[in-house]
Formats: structure tokens, sequence, C-alpha cells
């Protein structure tokens, strides 16, 4: 039976159209078929299995099965393998740097230090734990449902208040004995909430990565990745310790800060590299800013394309705190938004009208701009919402004497809305952006309309 087989094979091969180009695709590699290299393995079995053992072809396609996604680069967005070593670049920083506050940990609860026992420095570690796994909790009851909407912000935050945790408990040997446990506590605190932004965060980037992919197989590729880098860090941090015993503070400070500061520089820009195709309030600004500036000048708004993903990623800010000119509150409660706007009856019959035909309402008061959601509005509705909110904004600040609740201003500006949106929306829509995924920050209530029948 084997060699009945074997001879069918031989006939099938040899039957091949010498016209058909025939190829083994595997982890972005291809590997072209010919009866003349096949006869030729044949003759040389052994040798060919010893050679392709070591063939690079083979090392290669090994790496790339190991670190990135099945069928990398077409499986994954422009700026996989930059996002890859900027992400390798921070940690190797952070293992360096985390080497020295271990260093600094063990000396303050007296490790080396005559008079010392186990008691105490147990009792050191189980209070510092435990105001880290309470910060935890604390935090994620705080923030969990705010992470979404800006995970770049909240990646960038949890790196920097690592830093800041690291900071604390390496410093906390240069304090008066007293201080030590309390600052060793609130850098333990600021590592747990990174790791509750952190871990949040990563998800969203890796579903952004995983496009055309697989999330596991993109999941399990950063484990592989992290791995690695763990590795290595832990060989730098070894050469590291013993280097920092024989550097002086001044210079052992400086070699820290400059880590800290390639650290936050090269989470930057994995930041940077992250185009996702959704909006949210800093992209949905740029974008309309611009498309509004564009007509402004006198383009046709029907001939208008935003910037794509990848042009706005380079230009939404990473920071908390930087806020627009006219506050915007999104999603406040109904009674809320009736006091605001000192709504009688039929303010409040106008805002019930405009919710249930547009799903959102919104007021001008003191203190900015207000938006009442409907609890049915869809993502594309919340979108128009905050557009419509960001118009008004940019009408009042050419006219601070403007009310929204005069209804010449409120119809004006209602048509300039309704005649702008369908542009922008068509606008946003060529230029790759996907408005059924927007999401934005709000206070989290949504408006609920029941009818009362009798």
């Amino acid at each position: 039976l084997y060699v009945f087989l074997r001879l069918a094979q031989c006939q099938s091969l040899a039957n091949v159209p010498q016209s058909v180009s025939i190829f083994s695709k595997k982890n972005g590699l291809a590997i072209p078929f010919s009866m003349e290299d096949y006869n030729t393995s044949k003759r040389r079995a052994k040798s060919r299995h010893v050679k392709d053992i070591v063939d690079f072809k083979n090392i290669q396609s090994l790496i790339r099965s190991t670190f990135f996604p099945v069928g990398f680069p077409d499986s994954t967005p422009s700026g996989f393998l930059s996002f890859c070593i900027w992400s390798w670049i921070q940690d190797l920083s952070t293992q360096m740097r985390a080497i020295l506050a271990t260093q600094r940990v063990l000396e303050g609860v007296g490790v080396g230090k005559e008079g010392a026992t186990a008691l105490s420095a147990s009792i050191n570690f189980l209070v510092r734990d435990g105001f880290g796994m309470a910060s935890t909790l604390v935090f994620t009851a705080l923030a969990s449902n705010r992470f979404r909407s800006n995970v770049k912000k909240w990646r960038l935050f949890a790196d920097v208040i690592n830093d800041v945790g690291i900071t604390l408990e390496v410093a906390a040997t240069l304090v008066p004995r007293k201080f030590f446990l309390p600052m060793i506590c609130c850098g333990n605190m600021c590592k747990a909430i990174c790791g509750v932004a952190a871990g949040a965060c990563n998800g969203s980037i890796n579903v952004h990565w995983a496009k055309g992919s697989d999330i596991s197989d993109v999941n399990a590729k950063f484990g592989a990745q992290q791995t690695v880098a763990g590795s290595l860090g832990l060989i730098f941090a070894a050469l590291f310790a013993k280097t920092v015993s024989a550097m002086s503070p001044h210079s052992l400070w400086l070699l820290y800060f400059f880590l800290t500061a390639v650290h936050i520089y090269a989470n930057m820009k994995c930041m940077k590299l992250l185009a996702f195709d959704y909006l949210n309030i800093d992209r949905l600004v740029i974008l309309s800013e611009n498309f509004l500036e564009r007509i402004r000048r006198g383009e046709e708004p029907d001939s208008i394309v935003v910037d794509c993903p990848t042009t706005v990623s380079t230009q939404e800010s990473l920071f908390f705190g930087l806020k627009h000119s006219t506050p915007i509150r999104m999603g406040i409660s109904f009674d809320s938004f009736v006091r605001l706007v000192y709504a009688n009856d039929e303010m409040v019959t106008q805002i019930l009208k405009d919710m249930d035909e547009n799903g959102y309402a919104i007021g001008l008061v003191n203190g900015g701009i207000i938006v009442a959601i409907r609890d049915i509005a869809s993502p594309v509705d919340r979108t128009k919402a905050y557009f419509h909110a960001l118009v008004l904004s940019r009408i009042v600040e050419m006219d601070k004497s403007l009310s929204y609740h005069d209804v010449v201003v409120k119809k004006a500006v209602d048509d300039i809305v309704h005649r702008l949106w369908p542009h922008f929306k068509n606008s946003a829509e060529k230029a790759k952006w996907d408005l059924n995924r927007s999401v934005f920050s709000s206070e989290g209530y949504e408006i609920a309309i029941q009818s009362m029948t009798t």
C-alpha cells in the first residue's frame, strides 16, 4: 500500500502543469514549489532535512510565529512593529528602575541591618500590600466606566502613576524612618492603580491591533514579547544592580530620571501609533473644528473630507485637563437639565419634543453647554449631539450675548446643525471613521420617556 501511494503521488506531481505556480503561505512567507526542487529533495532527503533545520527562512518563520500575529504585516494595522519596539523600550526602562526600588524597600525594612527581624519586615509588606489592594478596589469603582472613552489618556496615566509609585519607593529611604512605611504604601497604591488602568486599556489596544487577525493570537504574541522583554530586563537589571552600588547618589538620581523620561517618551510614541477609527470627544473636536474652519474659508460642505484616523492619532491630546473653551456637560439628568435652563411648562414640552426627534436635548447655561441623552439614542445620535454642542459653542464664542432660549436663536442654530450634520457624517465615513462605535465620556444619565396610559 505504501509503494502504491508513493507511485500515485509521483504520478500526480508529474502531471502538474508547468504554467501553474504553487506557493505555500505561512506567517507572511511564500514558499514556492517546483518539480525540479521536489525531485532534488528526494535524492538528498537526509541532507535536505538537516539543511531545513538551520535554514534562514525557517528561523524567520519561527520568529514570526512566536512574536507576530498570523499573516503579519497584512493582518494588522500599520505601525504594529514600531509599537512593539517602543513597548519593549519602556518595559526595559521599567525593569531597570524597579530593581532599584526593590533594593531601597529591602534596605528600608532592615535587610542587612542588625536588630531587624523577619516579623517587622513581614508587617511592613502586609501593610503595603493591603493598601495596594484597597486602592485597586476603590479606583475600579470610581473609574471603570471611563476607560474606553479615553484609552490613550488612561494608558499614559497608568505609566505615569506607575513612575510616581516607583519614585516614592526609591526615595523612601531618604526620609525620616517614620515616613518610610507611608511612602512605600503610597508607592504601592500608585502601582496598583496602574495595574487597573493598564489592564483595562490593554484590552482595547489589543482589539485595535487584532483587526484582520485573531484577538487570542494577538494576546498570545504580546505575552511572548513581554516574556522576552522581561527576560532581557532581568539581565540588564542584574547588571544595573551591580553598577548602582558603585555610583554616587547624584549620578544615580540622574540615571533614574533619565530612564523615567525614556519610559514616558516611549509610552507617548506607542500611544501616537494607535489610530482608533471610532470617535471620542478629542477626536470629534479635532474633526469638527477642521470641518467648520474649512466651511468658514468658503469650501463647499459636500466636498470636504476630514482627516483620517492615522492623521488624527498624531494630533489628539494624551493628557487630561486640556478642556474645550466652552465646557460641555454630556449626559446630565433630566431634573438637572430643567433646573439649569430655568424651564417653564412650554420649554419642557419643547425639550421632550427635541429628545423624541433627535434623541437628545441641548441647553446653554452660564456654566457652559449641557446635553441630555435619550436612553434609545444610538452612537450616531450621540455623535450628532456632541457635534451640535460644538457648533453652538463656536457660535456663542463669536457672540456671547446670544441666548439659546431665544426661539429665533434656537431655530437658527438647529437649522445650521441639521444642514451641516449630513455633510459632516458623510465626510467622516469617507475618511474611514466608524460612527457606530463612537463613545463619549459623560455624567452617566440617560433619559427614559414612558407614555402614561389610563
